[in-house]
């Protein structure tokens, strides 16, 4: 499992030709935000020439026929200016992608710029609409990891949304109660970044200073399991390498997330992805190779009673967005017949 990256593909200097060629063997992309992006230069190209010929003919004015023959000479040397702006986006966006195809094959990666949402169970999944993912590796041979950004939207119109993640998979070997650590660290003021929130009677607490780095979630009656998966040496090495991070063990499956885009042409990000590898996933595959719940009665039956599959959810953020819609409402009929 253990991953050995080559970074060398990421900090090459390619030229526009190389791209092409190490691009020639993938199929072209034309993915749905290709096509945005397309259209949006369009607009943006059409914006530009009609704003540039406005201020022309203002700082020129018109001569005697009512047109100034400078006028055409400097549009089009405004689309020319664009149309190079252009290029160099295109080109730079060309060389990346080669980069990363490059970085990818080198490392027994399949990489893939833009797909559709990823069918998995983790809590950033089922959320919202429009669920896509970018700069999506997925390891060919071995134990399946998986990295990438992901993005969402959430509401409509004027208030929608959209929420970007990254995300880390790697499988494990066996079906594990659901747990999940919330990190302290990324939360702000002591709220939870979490798109999810769980009832306060599952938190476990633990020994040491893990819980100066993490909140602890786990099925009631299911406490004993989770301090077996978190052995000590597995709590350190998420104190050491992951403590960034949310993480979340559910079915078969390790996950860490983090809010926001990782920069995947990064080698330092690449860095990070490879010490958590090596280090958190490495020691959770080996702590729960050999895992059983005891509800079921039968270790050879690799399940989780459904008591332990899935933690509860929390009513608050319920109740709180319906005590402020009330309060809303309360002063607006004050405001109206008060």
């Amino acid at each position: 499992m253990e991953l050995k990256l080559d970074y060398s593909p990421l900090t090459a200097q390619i030229t526009a030709a190389q791209a092409k060629q190490i691009l020639s063997g993938q199929p072209t992309q034309r993915t749905g935000y290709t096509i945005f992006v397309y259209v949006i230069f369009g607009v943006i190209g059409l914006a530009f020439l009609a704003i540039f010929s406005g201020f022309i003919t203002a700082m020129f004015g018109a001569n005697s026929s009512g047109a100034n023959p400078l006028t055409p000479i400097l549009v089009a040397l405004g689309l020319v200016a664009f149309s190079v702006l252009v290029f160099f986006v295109f080109r730079n966006s060309q060389i990346k992608r080669a980069k990363l195809t490059w970085f990818a094959n080198a490392n027994g990666f399949n990489y893939e710029p833009a797909t559709s949402a990823p069918f998995y169970q983790g809590m950033i999944f089922g959320n919202g609409h429009s669920r896509s993912t970018s700069d999506r590796f997925m390891r060919i041979a071995g134990r399946p990891i998986d990295v990438s950004n992901y993005t969402y939207k959430t509401g409509s119109g004027k208030n929608q949304q959209t929420h970007n993640w990254f995300f880390m998979m790697i499988q494990l070997d066996r079906n594990l109660p659901h747990i999940v650590l919330d990190s302290l660290r990324n939360n702000f003021w002591k709220i939870s970044n979490l798109p999810a929130s769980f009832s306060k009677d599952q938190v476990l607490s633990l020994e040491g200073d893990f819980d100066k780095h993490f909140k602890l979630y786990c099925p009631k009656g299911y406490e004993r399991d989770a301090l077996y998966v978190l052995n000590p040496k597995l709590m350190a090495l998420m104190i050491d390498f992951a403590n960034s991070t949310d993480i979340e063990i559910i079915d078969n499956k390790l996950f860490l997330y983090s809010g926001g885009h990782f920069n995947l042409a990064d080698p330092g990000t690449w860095s990070f992805i490879e010490a958590v590898v090596n280090n958190v996933g490495v020691e959770t595959v080996k702590q729960t190779d050999y895992y059983a719940d005891d509800r079921v009665g039968n270790r050879q039956i690799d399940a989780v009673a459904p008591e332990g599959q899935r933690l509860k959810g929390s009513l608050w953020p319920v109740y709180f967005f319906g005590a402020i819609a009330a309060i809303g409402f309360a002063l607006w009929l004050f405001s109206r017949f008060g």
